[in-house]
């Protein structure tokens, strides 16, 4: 039997974080976080908002379960645990899971018939 080693890790931030004004509605500009669990255990995520003016938002919690993935689009305030991000306001994100995870952080852009996709691999700690 092959023994599989799990990767990724249990700390994890994204420090490009923005909501442009036109990216507030759920069919337009967004963003998002992808999470991947291949553990054989459920993953339990906080995760954390900080702000270049106010204190930050702390402890959203999110549950993903065992050999799954999820796309947490940030625009959706029920992927926030209820917060809405304010349009044109930068912001980072720091999540922390129980078991390792792997996190990938994309940006689409729409502007008129214009689209612009980044993505990135979060940073590990």
């Amino acid at each position: 039997m092959i023994s599989e080693k799990i990767y990724g890790s249990k700390i994890w931030y994204i420090p490009d974080g923005f909501s442009p004004s036109d990216g507030l509605d759920l069919n337009d500009s967004h963003e998002s976080i992808c999470i991947i669990n291949d553990t054989n255990m459920a993953a339990n995520i906080k995760i954390t908002l900080f702000f270049e003016d106010e204190d930050p938002v702390e402890n959203i919690g999110y549950k993903l379960m065992q050999k799954r993935c999820k796309h947490l689009r940030l625009n959706d305030p029920k992927n926030l645990g209820g917060y809405k991000l304010k349009a044109n306001k930068p912001y980072a994100i720091k999540l922390v899971s129980d078991v390792e995870i792997i996190v990938q952080y994309s940006r689409l852009t729409s502007n008129n018939d214009k689209f612009t996709l980044m993505t990135t691999i979060g940073y590990s700690v």
